[in-house]
C-alpha cells in the first residue's frame, strides 16, 4: 500500500490504538535514524493522549508533528537553536490546543532551521529521494517526515518559501492557506505581515480535512465566510480560468532547462482550461521589498542574539546584522511599497480563478549549493492561499513540484481543485 493510501485509510480503522502502538512509533524512530527529522517525542505522552480520548471525534486519533518553532507544552521548544536543547515553553499554542480537542495525537517536534529562517545543516536535511540533495528550507523536518511516511501530516510554518519548497524537494503536498487562516498565537514571530501556518501531507485529503476543522471559523470572525462563499462561486463555473507564466517574470528566466521543459508539458495537459498569461511586472519587484522590509523583523526580533556567534549561525547572524542597517524611514517606504503594490496585484489577480507555476525553479539543489528564487514568497507577501503537487517523472529520482495559488479566502476551491490537477501523469 502506498503511503497516500495508507494515510488516506487511517481513520477508518477501527482499531486505532493499536496502530498507534505497533506501527507508526516504531516506524517513525526506525526512520529518523536514518533521516534525522524528529526534534522530540515522548512515547508516554502520545500513549497518555490515547488513553484520554473517550469517544470519536474528527481527526480520530490522527498523529500530528508539529514544526519546533510551534508552542507545546509537554513537549519542549527549542526555535531550532542548540542553545534551547529542552526549553520547556509552558503552554500549547492555539493551533495545537485545536488539535487536540478535535481528537488528534501530538506525535513529536520535528526539526527546524534556527529560528526558521534559512535551511538546516546538512546531516538533517537529507532528502529522502537522493541524499546528496537537501530536502528544503525552515520546515524541512515536517517535509522529511511526511515523505518517508513517518507522519500522514505535520504542521509547518512559511514567511518566505518556508512549506512550498520542502514540499517541493521531498515530493509531498504542501499547503499555505490564506493569511491569518490559522490562529498564530504561540508560534514564534519572525514577521507580522508575513507569517502563516500552514500544513505538509502525503494526502490531499488529510490536508482538506484538517484544515477546514482547525482555521479560525465562527459567528466572532464573520470574514470566514467567505470560504463557502467563494467555493460556491467555484462549483458553479462553467469554465476555470487559469493563469501561466513566462520569462517576463525574471526569476523564471533563471529556471533550469529541466523545470522550464516540465512546466511546458504540464501547460500542454491543461488544454482543456481557459489558460491566459499573466502580466507579471509588478511581481518582478516583489523580491526587492520583502527582502528588507523580512531582515528588518528579523533584526527585531532576534535582535539580542548576534552577541556571541555559539548562539546563531553566520547566515541568520548576517541577515540580523543587514537588518539593524535598514532605517525605520526605509523600512516604512517599503512597506507603503508593499501595500500599494499587493492593492494593485490583489485587483489584477482576481481574473483568474488559479495560476499554476512551478513550486521551485530547480528541483532539490545539491548540498552547499544556493536554491534559485522562485514565486514563494510573493504569493506569501500577497497573502494568497497556495499548494504545491507532487509529481514524479519515470527515470528521475527527484520530484518536481507544481504550484497552484488562488484569491483570498478561495482555500477550500483551491484544494479541490488540487485534487483534480493532481490525477496528471507524466
Amino acid at each position: 500500500m502506498s503511503k497516500k493510501n495508507l494515510w488516506d485509510n487511517f481513520l477508518r480503522k477501527k482499531n486505532n490504538k493499536k496502530f498507534l502502538y505497533k506501527k507508526i512509533i516504531k516506524n517513525y524512530l526506525q526512520l529518523d535514524r536514518k533521516y534525522k527529522f524528529n526534534q522530540e517525542i515522548n512515547t508516554r505522552f502520545i500513549l497518555k493522549q490515547i488513553s484520554n480520548i473517550k469517544k470519536k471525534n474528527k481527526l480520530n486519533f490522527l498523529p500530528v508533528g508539529i514544526k519546533d518553532n510551534i508552542n507545546t507544552e509537554i513537549l519542549s521548544t527549542n526555535f531550532g537553536l542548540k542553545s534551547k536543547k529542552k526549553f520547556m515553553i509552558g503552554n500549547n499554542a492555539r493551533v495545537v490546543d485545536k488539535l487536540v480537542d478535535l481528537g488528534g495525537i501530538i506525535f513529536s517536534k520535528t526539526t527546524c532551521a534556527e529560528f526558521a529562517v534559512h535551511d538546516l545543516k546538512k546531516k538533517f536535511n537529507i532528502n529522502p529521494h537522493d541524499s546528496n540533495h537537501i530536502a528544503g528550507t525552515s520546515s524541512t523536518g515536517s517535509a522529511i517526515s511526511v515523505a518517508t511516511g513517518a507522519l500522514p501530516i505535520t504542521i509547518g510554518t512559511q514567511t518566505a518559501g518556508s512549506i512550498m519548497r520542502p514540499s517541493s524537494y521531498c515530493g509531498v503536498y504542501g499547503f499555505k492557506p490564506t493569511f491569518g487562516s490559522i490562529d498564530r498565537t504561540g508560534v514564534l514571530k519572525t514577521n507580522d505581515l508575513f507569517d502563516t501556518i500552514g500544513l505538509l501531507s502525503s494526502s490531499i485529503n488529510l490536508l482538506e480535512l484538517v484544515f477546514k476543522n482547525i482555521h479560525i471559523n465562527g459567528t466572532n470572525y464573520p470574514w470566514t465566510q467567505n470560504y463557502k462563499t467563494q467555493y460556491h462561486k467555484y462549483k458553479n463555473k462553467k469554465k476555470i480560468k487559469i493563469g501561466i507564466i513566462n520569462e517576463e517574470l525574471n526569476i523564471f528566466k533563471k529556471a533550469t532547462q529541466d523545470v522550464k521543459q516540465f512546466y511546458n508539458n504540464f501547460k500542454i495537459k491543461l488544454k482543456n482550461f481557459d489558460l491566459s498569461i499573466v502580466d507579471v511586472s509588478n511581481l518582478n519587484k516583489f523580491h526587492r521589498l520583502h527582502d528588507v522590509l523580512y531582515k528588518k523583523s528579523v533584526s527585531y526580533y532576534l535582535k539580542n542574539y548576534t552577541s556571541s556567534a555559539k548562539v546563531v549561525g553566520p547566515k541568520l547572524k548576517r541577515m540580523i546584522l543587514e537588518g539593524k542597517k535598514v532605517s525605520t524611514k526605509n523600512y516604512n517606504t517599503k512597506l507603503d511599497q508593499l501595500n500599494n503594490l499587493i492593492n494593485l496585484e490583489t485587483i489584477k489577480l482576481t481574473k483568474y480563478d488559479f495560476i499554476i507555476v512551478p513550486t521551485t525553479f530547480s528541483k532539490a539543489p545539491l548540498h552547499n549549493k544556493n536554491e534559485k528564487d522562485d514565486c514563494c514568497l510573493i504569493w506569501t507577501a500577497l497573502k494568497l492561499p497556495c499548494i504545491t503537487i507532487p509529481f514524479f517523472k519515470k527515470n528521475e529520482k527527484l520530484p518536481y513540484g507544481m504550484m497552484i495559488t488562488s484569491r483570498m479566502y478561495n482555500d477550500y476551491a483551491l484544494l479541490d481543485f488540487a485534487k483534480k490537477i493532481s490525477a496528471i501523469s507524466f
